[in-house]
């Protein structure tokens, strides 16, 4: 990954350099806007930018593996998690969504279902509502 338009007499657009400041840090940024230089995946990932570094030859199989773990995962609960994961700009918004999140999907078939299975001690079937 590289932000190579200051090369180009132009400025990273899209809000790109916001949401990399929050990620990364404004030195970080800072540098990778002046200096056009590329961000290789190992920095990537010890600066937080990405999760895992995977070769490119289990790129594939490794995607297959994280989307089957999550699909085993309550739906209507990781999609209630990933919208506040994703409007959480600030700690009081996120805190305020989230408890608000955890009290809507408390009230799902699959939370009861999840509880349910918990104390049968079972694995849930879980159907999206």
């Amino acid at each position: 990954m590289a932000l190579p338009e200051t090369g180009l007499a132009t400025v990273p657009g899209w809000s790109g350099t916001q949401r990399l400041t929050a990620l990364l840090g404004r030195s970080l940024v800072k540098e990778l806007v002046f200096t056009g230089e590329p961000l290789d995946a190992q920095r990537a990932l010890s600066c937080g930018l990405v999760n895992r570094v995977v070769a490119r030859e289990a790129l594939h199989d490794a995607g297959l593996q994280l989307a089957q773990r999550i699909a085993q995962r309550a739906p209507v609960a990781v999609q209630i998690a990933k919208q506040v994961i994703d409007a959480g700009e600030g700690i009081a918004v996120a805190s305020t969504l989230e408890a608000l999140a955890g009290a809507f999907s408390a009230t799902t078939e699959d939370a009861h279902e999840g509880s349910q299975a918990f104390t049968e001690k079972r694995q849930p079937h879980f159907s999206a509502r």
